[in-house]
């Protein structure tokens, strides 16, 4: 698996079982079905630390749906291009503009 540069250690890090570098996870009964992103340990603690950031700033807010919707956006080509052209100032500054927007908005009806 490569890691962009400046992707940072924590894209690494977390071990991963030999069936989950092949795209798969076991289901109930432990048989082997389609892998998720959120089912990796690194995902799931930064969609909780998200989630709870926006929870405690903005409980009005659904905090897990926009965690996923803020992680999800790293997760493309684009993205992936930027930090291995070095990008990753504009990257945060845009992270930056899209929670601040986030957390600013009025509150939903």
């Amino acid at each position: 698996m490569s890691t962009p540069p400046g992707a940072g250690h924590a894209a690494t890090a977390a071990p991963r079982p030999e069936w989950k570098e092949q795209g798969e996870h076991r289901g109930e009964g432990g048989d082997h079905v389609p892998d998720s992103r959120d089912d990796h340990p690194v995902y799931r603690f930064w969609h909780g630390h998200t989630s709870a950031l926006i929870a405690a700033r903005r409980p009005d807010l659904d905090g897990e749906l926009l965690a996923h919707i803020l992680l999800g956006s790293l997760h493309g080509e684009p993205v992936l291009r930027l930090l291995e052209r070095g990008e990753a100032p504009r990257l945060a500054a845009s992270l930056r503009v899209m929670a601040a927007g986030m957390l600013a908005a009025p509150a939903p009806s």
